[in-house]
Parts: structure tokens; C-alpha cells; sequence
């Protein structure tokens, strides 16, 4: 359960999932040509938000989120730590592993996003 994307070893562009063809140019690489980036200590920014009312989520309503992660990439997930009227576009979020739903008992993990610090700003 890695949060991570793949550099194309052609133009630069993240793509996450990470992938052997790049979302980007479309070039297929192999070997050193994509590289594995780490996503999960970056922040991204919110581009596109729903709220959720008929979710499988044991909270009654979500927020569903795409966000572009800073230095490439796109996440698609779950809000939290927040109410979800109260997410907005161009929200600065940070990526969190959590607990999504238990079934029978058995847990399930996936990662989510919360808001986070504005890392333009210096700190």
C-alpha cells in the first residue's frame, strides 16, 4: 500500500498510479526510464470535490476528493479529519493512512487525505 507514482524518464511527468506508459507523453519505458516517487509526504491540492450521501463508509456522508499532488501526480480519496461541506477547492491536503471500513470483523486500510499546512508558505 505504497503511495507512490512513477517518473517518466522522458518528459518528467508523475503519473500515479505509477505505470509503465506515462499518462503524459505516452511513452513506454522500461528499466531506469520510469522512477519510482514517493507521494505520501506531499501535499496536494484540492481541483475537484462531491459529497458523498450514499456511501458504504460508516460516517452518513463523505467527501470524495481529487487533488493534484505538488511535484506531480493526481489522488483520487476519501476526506477526513474534516467535515466534508467544509472541503474546498484549492485545499491544501496531506495524505494519511486510515481505516476506511470493517467487515466481519476484519479491517480495511487505505489512504485517505486531511487537511494539511500550506508548504508555500515557508514552514
Amino acid at each position: 500500500y505504497r503511495l507512490e507514482g512513477s517518473r517518466c524518464g522522458a518528459c518528467g511527468a508523475v503519473t500515479t498510479p505509477p505505470g509503465r506508459v506515462c499518462a503524459s507523453c505516452g511513452v513506454a519505458g522500461t528499466g531506469d526510464a520510469t522512477a519510482k516517487v514517493a507521494l505520501r509526504d506531499r501535499t496536494a491540492r484540492v481541483v475537484s470535490v462531491t459529497r458523498d450521501h450514499l456511501t458504504t463508509m460508516p460516517e452518513p456522508e463523505v467527501a470524495v476528493v481529487v487533488a493534484d499532488v505538488d511535484g506531480g501526480g493526481r489522488l483520487s480519496a476519501y476526506a477526513t479529519d474534516v467535515a466534508p461541506q467544509d472541503v474546498t477547492v484549492g485545499m491544501p491536503m496531506t495524505p494519511t493512512f486510515r481505516r476506511l471500513w470493517t467487515t466481519d470483523a476484519i479491517h480495511n486500510y487505505f489512504w485517505k487525505l486531511r487537511p494539511g499546512k500550506d508548504r508555500t508558505d515557508g514552514q
